[in-house]
């Protein structure tokens, strides 16, 4: 059993109200470093966690 898990935590959003844009360009700076984390964890075979309230979407 893995001893570590990956949990990743409100990254999904369309970015869809009024004042999203500078938001949206600074989560874009996350997106490679996230990737090349969940990718680790892949690879090691321990287990990756999504959690996101999309506002019953």
């Amino acid at each position: 059993m893995p001893e570590s898990a990956l949990l990743i935590v409100d990254v999904i959003n369309h970015f869809a109200f009024d004042g999203a844009r500078p938001l949206a360009t600074a989560a874009g700076a996350i997106c490679a470093p996230l990737r090349a984390l969940r990718d680790r964890f892949d690879a090691a075979g321990c287990p990756v966690i999504y959690a996101n309230d999309n506002w019953t979407h």
